[in-house]
């Protein structure tokens, strides 16, 4: 079987393995996650965060940890996949980026009430907030410009399956994988540390057996679950 169609095999058992975890078990799972991504002391000195919005259904619920990075005065930088214009529906349109967005959500109220979701269900942050560019980690090139210099100090990623020698199974687009290379290559430049990577899950997605991976799939630094918290010597 070639990689790819491995991957596919395992998205599959995947998606339905969590379709089936009862509302009251994500609820409870995501709340543990919170407090465990808050006891990594990589997290407690990040100044400059990027955490992923959860789909409504599915997935571990990520609202709660996003709310919790703005209350601690942390920046908060949230992917954007879409060309969804600003208070249009999502099935108006239905482009997607070749690479993702990383945009900052500034408050609390932003996050709750500023936001467009798109075909899949994910919230997304407009391009443009009171008339201007949203502050952008994406555009490296002009980092200097957007973002005084500073890179991300921590990336939370979303994935299908993980394994707990520190493999990530995607969603199949490699969004995340193409945008951490950049941002590793950003702060290599300037001989800054690179991002922290840091996936959450259900325990339902965490397997001993080793997910397929290949040369683009980007190692984890550290899984976080209900029950455990995986670092991986990496650094």
């Amino acid at each position: 079987m070639t990689l790819a169609a491995a991957k596919r095999a395992l998205r599959k058992h995947a998606a339905a393995l969590l379709g089936a975890v009862p509302r009251a078990s994500l609820d409870e799972q995501a709340e543990a996650v919170c407090r465990a991504v808050q006891r990594l002391p990589e997290y407690a000195a990040a100044r400059n965060v990027s955490i992923y919005l959860s789909m409504p259904a599915g997935e571990l619920d990520t609202w709660a940890l996003c709310r919790t990075a703005l209350e601690g005065g942390k920046r908060l930088y949230v992917p954007r996949f879409s060309t969804l214009s600003a208070g249009a529906h999502a099935s108006e349109q239905h482009q997607f980026t070749t690479d993702m967005q990383m945009l900052r959500v500034h408050d609390v109220h932003e996050l709750h009430h500023g936001l467009t979701a798109n075909k899949w269900g994910i919230a997304e942050p407009p391009p443009l907030r009171a008339g201007a560019a949203r502050e952008d980690r994406t555009s490296f090139a002009h980092a200097a410009l957007l973002t005084g210099g500073e890179g991300l100090d921590l990336i939370v990623v979303p994935g299908m399956l993980f394994d707990t020698h520190g493999g990530r199974l995607g969603h199949g687009k490699g969004y995340y994988d193409r945008y951490i290379e950049r941002a590793q290559a950003f702060a290599r430049a300037r001989n800054a540390r690179v991002p922290y990577i840091v996936a959450v899950a259900l325990r339902e997605q965490v397997r001993d057996e080793r997910v397929p991976t290949g040369d683009t799939d980007v190692p984890l630094d550290a899984l976080v679950t209900a029950d455990h918290t995986w670092v991986f010597s990496r650094r």
